[in-house]
């Protein structure tokens, strides 16, 4: 008996003990400061200036000139709800759920007046949308399976020009020349010629990652990550033979 309440005591003396022993690898964080008029979904920087997403508020322009003050300076309202954007130039690609949650919709802000953004033209009736990508006059938007190309060249009337079905899930995105590169959480990394936006072709796909659900491109490199396999790094300069050379998890 003795035996084994000492025993019992060992174990919680150390169970304590290890309780209260601090954690080597402790990351500190400061919040400097904060602002907002909603739920952030996204965040676009481009110079002095912070461009939020911010889910039913729409969006939202901060001044950040200062980080630990910034500055609030402008709101604009959208008829539907702010989930990703894109800022290039003097506009905001913006993208969100309808209030009504019926479908998505895609708007394009003139944001050159940062006081003061004004709606220019939008569309509606896109399935599910994750992002967009925009590069020269075209807008784009990864949907859910589907590869859906905006001529934006008048900012006031955006036209569907051309799609790529790509079965399930394809929504994260990047561009790089005549090709996006998509991530699909069920087939893995495909990749779609869009030297004709009218009519975009899938070219290439790699299965190798599992779940794939985000894409970064850098040079000859497609850095992908996945949600039960970590990292995977594609050689994608022979944009339709994409080889997995590097991982990490």
């Amino acid at each position: 008996m003795k035996k084994v309440l000492s025993l019992i005591f060992f174990y919680l003396i150390l169970f304590m003990f290890l309780d209260a022993a601090p954690c080597s690898a402790e990351i500190s964080t400061k919040t400097i400061m904060s602002w907002g008029t909603g739920s952030y979904q996204d965040v676009a920087i481009d110079g002095d200036f912070a461009f939020c997403a911010a889910d039913a508020a729409g969006l939202d322009i901060l001044e950040i000139k200062n980080p630990s003050q910034p500055t609030f300076k402008a709101n604009c309202r959208l008829r539907h709800k702010a989930s990703s954007l894109f800022v290039l130039g003097e506009h905001a690609y913006i993208t969100g759920h309808n209030h009504d949650n019926s479908h998505y919709s895609f708007t394009i802000v003139n944001i050159a007046n940062k006081n003061s953004p004004e709606i220019c033209g939008s569309i509606d009736n896109f399935g599910y949308i994750k992002e967009v990508v925009v590069g020269g006059d075209y807008a784009y938007i990864g949907t859910y399976g589907t590869l859906t190309i905006v001529d934006i060249s008048d900012p006031s009337q955006p036209q569907k020009v051309g799609s790529c079905s790509l079965g399930i899930a394809p929504m994260w995105l990047a561009i790089q020349g005549d090709y996006a590169f998509m991530a699909n959480i069920f087939q893995g990394l495909q990749i779609i010629d869009i030297s004709d936006p009218t009519t975009p072709l899938l070219i290439a796909t790699n299965d190798a990652l599992e779940r794939p659900n985000d894409i970064a491109l850098y040079g000859n490199f497609a850095f992908v990550s996945s949600e039960t396999e970590g990292l995977g790094i594609f050689d994608i300069s022979n944009p339709k033979d994409p080889r997995l050379v590097g991982e990490y998890s």
